[in-house]
């Protein structure tokens, strides 16, 4: 029973403390970095301009790949060996075509993303300091395990990037 006293007394010193310093405490907030890339109208254009800049490309693959995997299904099929196997080798022929495309394309990609991403940061970054500024933070967190919506200006940073 003194010992629940003890700890009692300790916590009401502590939350004491506490308040008596609340006024110093640091101001923080937290971003969804991926819901601005996703959510914003300038990463919404972004993505639009890349689909139709790599459409093309894009469908030839996917017709490479539907080639291959009709052949794959005509090689299941097949019981006789020699039609077999110059299924296979024509088949392999494709997908020796396939892959470097396939990876020149995932790289070709990426470096446009990349780039047209990059201004988007730049703008993102000028919001949240804006954001900071005016509400005086210390602290902008942008990566948590969880956080309540109180402390998230995902929504005002998108706003703001939604007017530029």
């Amino acid at each position: 029973m003194k010992y629940l006293k003890k700890v009692a007394c300790l916590g009401v010193l502590l939350w004491s403390v506490q308040a008596a310093h609340a006024d110093n405490a640091p101001k923080f907030a937290y971003i969804d970095t991926m819901r601005i890339y996703t959510d914003s109208n300038s990463a919404q254009e972004i993505n639009r301009q890349l689909e139709s800049e790599f459409a093309l490309r894009r469908a030839a693959l996917e017709r490479q790949e539907a080639e291959i995997l009709s052949l794959n299904q005509k090689i299941a099929a097949e019981s006789k060996s020699s039609a077999k196997a110059k299924l296979e080798k024509q088949r392999e022929k494709l997908q020796k075509q396939y892959i470097p495309l396939l990876q020149q394309f995932e790289a070709d990609y990426s470096l446009r993303r990349n780039e047209e991403f990059s201004h988007l940061q730049r703008q993102a970054y000028q919001a949240i300091m804006q954001i900071r500024r005016e509400r005086n933070l210390d602290i902008v967190l942008d990566n948590a395990v969880w956080v309540d919506k109180k402390y998230d200006i995902t929504d005002q940073v998108i706003e703001i990037l939604n007017k530029q």
